[in-house]
């Protein structure tokens, strides 16, 4: 079969494929910190922008992007750091540092085109005018705005010379207020030196003599009166607050004294004898705060005395074992005892009973015995131990006895009722005794306490402040 021909009958057109997905773009951004000028940059900007190396970019600062910018080649472009060579910088930039570019591709800076007619000749440029006196409105007689006087008199060699300007014809007055020192006459050539005369021979050094004999010491001066009486510790708050182990914050009642970070106090209840101690974490005005590590009950009081504590002792070794046989235990309270009455006599509880003078069966004193004063003068009593005062009118005084009768019992006198400053508390000893030498102290400030401890080595005498 011969095919003679064929006719080809085209189809409709076909629908239109989806978008294809979003080329890579020009547009980025950078962070690195760059003044504007030219040559080799390396900028961190987006990893995925469409630049190849040859492409050029144009950085704008966000702030300014009319005014800074500057162009350059891509020198190449990997994971998101681009070196690019700057040729092309703004001419209204400013020289600051930028991190806050704009990134956009640009074209190649055209050519160069041809020059411009010849402009219209300007004004003649201004003059500096010449005068043996000041300037004035009519001399010289036809200034123009930037034009310069320049004052000075060649008749007379030396003479000083002034610039005067530049002219403002709406100024007042035009030429300025005063000219500008350009140059006095010389100096006169100094006079020659005289001669300096031949110095004289140095006569030979005289035999050093002997050392004469020292002189007897001369007597001791007088004592110094008394310095002034330190910041001191102490003080009292009214912060309701329980004894608790943990961050302790009391408001005191006055400022003042020499507590510092680290030092360890005791906040103790005035009324139920309850302490917390620990070291300060803060002091501030009268702001006190503690981390308290040991405390004694668990009640919550409005009444603390504060005062400088010692640091806890570490614990002793453990006791060896008893010889004995058989167990007690604390729940049966001693009813495991036997005899009971000779129990009672091996721990001494009849002379106990009979004198007064116990302490638990711990060992542990009992606490310092206390009395509170409220009137003056204060005489100290063999059993006193802590002397809480509380006198709220005149001058105090308190008489300390010999420190032989204390048989090395220290007293404390503490200001319980923030008196002291409107009622100070003169302590005087008896006799010739002194403390830490010296003979009377004067408590004058609010919340104030001394603590003194009698002498009681056999040859010592007096107080010491402690």
């Amino acid at each position: 079969m011969t095919i003679n021909s064929v006719t080809v009958v085209n189809g409709s057109a076909g629908n239109i494929g989806p978008p294809g997905p979003a080329g890579p773009s020009y547009n980025g951004t950078s962070t690195s910190i760059f003044a504007i000028s030219v040559g080799p940059k390396t900028f961190i900007t987006q990893p995925d922008l469409a630049y190849l190396p040859g492409s050029r970019v144009r950085f704008s600062s966000a702030a300014l992007p009319i005014d800074d910018w500057m162009e350059g080649v891509v020198a190449s472009y990997t994971a998101g750091v681009m070196l690019v060579t700057i040729d092309l910088i703004s001419t209204t930039r400013d020289a600051n540092t930028h991190n806050d570019w704009n990134l956009s591709s640009t074209g190649t800076p055209g050519e160069k085109g041809v020059n411009g007619a010849q402009g219209v000749a300007g004004r003649p440029g201004n003059v500096i005018w010449h005068g043996v006196a000041a300037p004035t409105p009519s001399n010289p007689v036809s200034p123009v705005d930037g034009d310069y006087y320049l004052q000075s008199n060649p008749a007379v060699p030396g003479s000083a010379a002034y610039l005067w300007g530049p002219y403002l014809h709406t100024a007042s007055p035009s030429w300025g207020t005063s000219g500008l020192l350009l140059a006095v006459g010389p100096t006169g050539p100094a006079g020659p030196t005289g001669a300096t005369g031949p110095a004289g021979a140095t006569g030979p050094a005289g035999a050093q003599g002997a050392q004469g004999p020292s002189g007897t010491q001369g007597p001791a001066g007088n004592a110094g009166p008394p310095g002034a009486t330190g910041s001191g510790y102490g003080g009292f708050s009214t912060t309701s607050v329980a004894v608790a182990i943990g961050s302790i914050s009391l408001t005191l009642t006055t400022t003042g004294y020499a507590y510092v970070v680290g030092a360890r106090i005791r906040a103790a209840s005035q009324s139920s004898g309850e302490w917390m101690e620990g070291a300060i974490t803060a002091y501030s005005g009268n702001i006190l705060t503690f981390t308290s590590s040991l405390v004694n009950g668990s009640g919550t009081h409005a009444d603390w005395n504060i005062s400088i504590a010692g640091v806890q002792g570490v614990q002793g070794p453990t006791g060896a074992s008893g010889s004995g046989t058989g167990d007690m235990l604390a729940a049966n309270n001693l009813s495991e005892l036997t005899n009971k009455p000779q129990a009672r006599t091996n721990l001494g509880l009849a002379t106990v009973a009979a004198t007064g003078a116990y302490a638990d069966l711990s060992g542990k004193p009992l606490p310092p015995t206390q009395r509170n004063v409220t009137s003056s003068p204060i005489t100290v009593t063999a059993t006193d131990e802590i002397i809480n005062c509380n006198i709220t009118s005149g001058s105090a005084s308190l008489n300390l006895p010999a420190a032989s009768t204390r048989a090395g019992r220290p007293i404390l006198i503490k200001d319980v009722g923030g008196q002291f400053s409107a009622h100070p508390l003169t302590i005087n000893c008896a006799g010739a005794e002194k403390m830490d030498g010296i003979a009377s102290i004067s408590l004058n400030t609010n919340y104030q306490f001394l603590r003194l401890v009698p002498a009681n080595d056999g040859a010592s005498s007096g107080w010491s402040i402690v």
